[in-house]
């Protein structure tokens, strides 16, 4: 049984990195899905570990859970042959890159500026200096990647990419 909604539940993991994401999607294609177990051992991963990648990679529909094996999607499958080109629509679809785009359009803002507003908004939670590091690290490795921002590092200031 296949289950979309698995993982909109969930917020995006922050700390995941793409390249982290894109390995297990290669992983996946190669093997035509995987259960959990099967997927830890491939990796050489703690379960644990896998849980935000593949929570991250079902969020933006890349990778589905179906029958008890974790399963690359149509989605994830153009993503893993041309990354550059779909992760910007993808993230532009997905919070928290959603509203930080929405509270970009007027003004730029500092990282923990935009972490205070995404955490009012109930998007990210936790310790205001690891949300805060965790919400740049995403904005780098993910946002600034697929070029939907644009960042000054001298003031920390981040806008919409132009």
């Amino acid at each position: 049984m296949e289950n979309k909604n698995l993982f909109l539940k969930n917020s995006f993991p922050l700390s995941v990195s793409l390249s982290r994401v894109r390995a297990i999607l290669k992983i996946l294609n190669e093997t035509k899905g995987l259960s959990l177990r099967e997927l830890a051992s491939y990796t050489k991963e703690h379960i644990d570990l896998l849980f935000p990648l593949i929570s991250a990679a079902g969020i933006m529909e890349l990778l589905t859970i179906k029958e008890e094996k974790v399963i690359i999607t149509k989605k994830g499958s153009a993503f893993l042959n041309n990354p550059d080109k779909n992760l910007s629509s993808i993230l532009k679809k997905i919070e928290p890159a959603k509203t930080v785009l929405i509270l970009l359009k007027n003004q730029s803002m500092t990282t923990p500026e935009l972490a205070v507003s995404l955490k009012n908004r109930k998007l990210i939670s936790g310790d205001t200096l690891k949300m805060t590091e965790e919400l740049h690290n995403f904005l780098i490795t993910w946002c600034l990647k697929a070029n939907i921002v644009s960042y000054t590092p001298k003031n920390d200031l981040w806008s919409i990419a132009v």
